[in-house]
């Protein structure tokens, strides 16, 4: 999805479609994931490597400050639990999530959130009867899904950088905060085709999804069984997406195609009616994707969002497809002030 523009309300041909619509789960052929291991780099994360592996006082070299100024950068990976199931209008999944991000809020500290994350998702979509016979369908969907995840970090100056890296080691987290999230939540969604070439997607992403947050002084009190500090209730906000997916005939193109998708959407658009002090620029709710899939076992993608471009490749391997791609995500609320490009690429494990 990453070098197709992100998700796509439309997008419904595997067990993708658990994040993209709950109406989609009757489109696919039945599809079973039994593992998963996608690692995604996020900003400069290898000239952050370079630099620590150059050694030397870090405070003295000026490419210590060229990279911690506005620093965003990440890693993050899935896997390798992700076991679902996709077909005849069922879906469900489980899947796990690891990521570490470091942000430079002032141009003289640096803060690194670690999470792991469980996920547990499912849902069912039911095909409207009015449309049997017809080149029309239309199908409903409800999603549900509930998660836990464990979040810790640490604040440190850059003037003691040298410090930092001295500290580092399976400690260094134990006294600093942590937080146990829980939320769980359901999604709407609709799905309408005409025949194979067209579809129209509708999503309505956390329509109710509460979560409760428990601080602890530390990961330490939270290992010894101590009471958390406080607890926060919250609600994840409520988004709402469409898309269109438009597959042209090929004609001519048959002999080296033997498919094309093509993908619009419009994310999120009523953030500004919900949430308007944290409402995006209307750039960055478009998303349109591509995928061309040749020979049945490669298939190149392209894409658009957040007014960034988006390009992947994938390849069957038979016990595995093999997925990579390059991207862009934006992270001010206007388009181009902070981009962070991306790079990501996973083996899955699917039958």
């Amino acid at each position: 999805m990453a070098g197709m523009g992100g998700y796509h309300a439309a997008l419904a041909d595997d067990v993708s479609v658990l994040f993209s619509n709950p109406a989609g789960f009757r489109a696919p052929e039945p599809q079973l994931s039994v593992s998963e291991l996608t690692l995604n780099l996020s900003g400069p994360i290898f000239d952050m490597a370079n630099l620590f592996l150059e050694g030397g006082d870090l405070l003295n070299n000026p490419k210590t400050y060229e990279i911690f100024d506005s620093l965003y950068s990440g890693i993050e990976l899935l896997g390798p639990i992700a076991v679902a199931f996709v077909g005849d209008g069922v879906g469900f999944g489980i899947y796990n999530h690891t990521s570490a991000i470091i942000r430079s809020p002032t141009s003289t500290e640096f803060e690194t959130t670690i999470m792991e994350e469980l996920v547990i998702t499912g849902g069912y979509s039911f095909r409207v009867p009015a449309f049997e016979g017809t080149i029309h369908t239309l199908d409903l969907g409800l999603g549900m899904k509930g998660f836990l995840r464990g979040e810790g970090g640490f604040n440190y100056s850059l003037l003691l950088i040298n410090d930092f890296l001295d500290s580092l080691g399976p400690d260094l987290l134990l006294n600093e905060p942590y937080a146990n999230i829980t939320g769980i939540g359901f999604d709407l969604g609709l799905l309408y085709s005409y025949g194979d070439a067209l579809s129209f997607g509708l999503v309505g992403q956390d329509v109710f999804s509460p979560t409760l947050r428990s601080n602890y002084a530390s990961l330490q009190d939270y290992l010894d069984g101590n009471d958390a500090i406080d607890k926060v209730n919250g609600v994840l906000p409520f988004q709402l997406h469409a898309g269109l997916r438009y597959t042209p005939p090929l004609g001519s193109l048959s002999r080296y195609f033997s498919d094309i998708d093509l993908y619009f959407d419009y994310r999120d658009m009523l953030d500004f009616l919900f949430f308007p002090e944290l409402a995006t620029n209307p750039v960055l709710h478009l998303s349109f994707g591509a995928e061309f899939r040749m020979l049945e076992i490669l298939s190149l993608r392209t894409g658009l969002y957040q007014g960034l471009l988006a390009a992947g490749l994938g390849v069957d391997l038979n016990f595995a497809t093999l997925n990579m791609a390059m991207y862009g995500t934006e992270q001010s609320l206007e388009p181009g002030m902070q981009p962070v490009y991306n790079v990501i690429i996973g083996l899955e494990f699917r039958y």
